[in-house]
């Protein structure tokens, strides 16, 4: 996932900008500059804790440390992740137009439940953040790992913030990709091939990109 290495590394740049006693009169110019451009472009002083960069960066198992935060943020992106992950646990509401026969028919509860009390995997709650500090508590993920395949062999220990995680990783860090794509059905689909079929231009698209990938023997 590229999301999440964008705020780890452009502080970083910034950490690295900073003026050495070393540094003659066009270099501390041209870092501050530098700094300046990239604080006012990526709004730096003034981040939003809830935004997707933010996220991604805090459910990548490699940056979740937020070195680059402070307390009081780190705790609000906590808190963001909660209420996402408790979108996850909570019941969906039941549709409108659909049919009353009746209330919802209630678990019976077996001879254990009465004896022992109810299971405490109920408290979808306390499983949330319990599952987020757990989460947050173990070692930093190596920086070469990948952390889409980390969150698929871990999504068993971590099912609410998994799903959270998948969902915000899975965005792509730019448009180029997409517009690509645009490009070769642009060259594809010309005015001596405007009658091709919408199945084989996506054929022909599909080529094109995954070509490389198929054995040449």
């Amino acid at each position: 996932s590229s999301l999440s290495c964008i705020l780890p590394v452009i502080f970083g740049l910034v950490e690295k900008l900073k003026e050495s006693s070393e540094d003659c009169p066009a270099i501390r110019q041209f870092k501050q500059l530098m700094i300046a451009d990239m604080k006012q472009r990526w709004e730096l002083e003034s981040l939003d804790t809830s935004s997707c960069l933010v996220m991604a960066a805090a459910l990548d198992p490699r940056f979740k440390q937020l070195k680059f935060l402070n307390e009081f943020q780190i705790q609000a992106v906590k808190s963001e992740i909660t209420e996402r992950m408790d979108s996850f646990s909570r019941p969906a509401e039941p549709s409108s137009t659909g049919s009353t026969d009746g209330p919802p028919v209630k678990k019976r509860k077996t001879a254990l439940d009465i004896l022992l009390g109810e299971d405490d995997a109920s408290s979808s709650h306390v499983s949330t953040t319990e599952e987020l500090n757990q989460y947050m508590g173990e070692k930093p993920l190596q920086r070469d790992s990948a952390p889409l395949d980390w969150w698929k062999d871990n999504a068993h220990r971590y099912p609410r913030l998994a799903s959270v995680a998948q969902g915000v990783l899975a965005i792509p860090a730019t448009s180029t990709p997409s517009e690509r794509i645009f490009s070769t059905a642009g060259l594809t689909v010309t005015k001596l091939r405007s009658c091709i079929k919408p199945e084989n231009v996506d054929s022909l698209i599909f080529l094109n990109h995954n070509l490389k990938f198929l054995s040449t023997q």
